[in-house]
């Protein structure tokens, strides 16, 4: 793993040197200071922490063919790598897609006026996960580490924040992510923006149908069936600046801090969870 962090860093150093190489990042880490049962008020102190760092990359423009030749135009799809720690579980993301569904210049005019105040993604995954507390799985299942996720995410933003590069103005927004893995493990969250700086995000789990084709391990506290609430408070007010393609002006830059509670259905347990996410792009 420490390998894997060590690329990862030359990559985000060496990228951005490249001609119309794009890249963002999204780093993380989010600790659980105490988790408790409350029937039987068993406690636990710091045993349920999450940390993740995710590069995303892509060059500015492809190449298309004009009826009248050739010309540029914006590309829509980011590429991104992952590592990740979740509870007892360390993952990879190997090779991930982000595709950006509605991109182009915003227009009044015809349906395109719906860009005006949403955006659309699509994405999916390959992954690699290993619990070292787990027992070892036999050599012929170690394709049981792999799994591959698909995600959808939909977020509305009101009208008045079109064009506008601070927070402030982005009251009102809310925003949906469902995804769902190949094991069956079903994930999402419903998000909306209280305040111009302050997310509330509804966050759920559900192993879906993967514990009835025993395709999962049941050791990963990850897999658990699980719902949260949690606070998202963006630092930086100016977020939204230095935008300087049509698909990034809603990404975030900058520091955030996260926290709230996370009720485990299975064990019980409630996690109170403190975090800060930085959030980086070049564009």
């Amino acid at each position: 793993m420490k390998l894997i962090l060590i690329v990862m860093l030359l990559v985000i150093v060496a990228l951005p040197g490249k001609a119309q190489m794009l890249v963002r990042t999204s780093s993380e880490i989010k600790i659980s200071p105490v988790s408790f049962e409350p029937r039987s008020s068993s406690l636990e102190y710091f045993g349920r922490n999450n940390f993740s760092q995710t590069i995303y990359w892509r060059k500015r423009y492809r190449t298309v063919n004009l009826e009248y030749g050739e010309g540029q135009a914006e590309k829509t799809v980011y590429n991104f790598h992952s590592v990740y720690f979740r509870d007892s579980l360390w993952g990879a993301t190997l090779y991930g897609l982000d595709i950006d569904l509605m991109a182009e210049h915003f227009e009044k005019k015809k349906a395109n006026k719906f860009r005006y105040w949403n955006k659309l993604r699509l994405g999916g995954v390959i992954l690699l996960e290993v619990n070292p507390k787990a027992k070892a799985m036999p050599l012929e299942d170690s394709w049981r580490y792999l799994d591959m996720e698909f995600y959808f995410n939909y977020l509305h933003i009101p009208q008045r924040a079109r064009g506008d590069r601070t927070t402030k103005f982005r009251r009102n927004s809310f925003g949906l992510h469902i995804a769902l893995a190949t094991t069956g493990r079903l994930s999402g969250y419903l998000k909306y923006k209280a305040l111009g700086n302050c997310w509330l995000k509804l966050s759920g789990q559900d192993e879906c149908f993967a514990t009835r084709f025993g395709l999962i391990v049941d050791d990963y506290e990850y897999y658990k069936p699980k719902f949260g609430l949690l606070a998202e408070v963006e630092l930086n007010r100016n977020g939204f600046d230095k935008t300087k393609v049509e698909s990034s002006k809603d990404l975030y830059r900058g520091w955030a801090i996260t926290f709230g509670p996370e009720l485990n259905l299975q064990s019980n347990f409630i996690s109170f969870y403190l975090g800060i996410k930085y959030d980086f792009r070049n564009h």
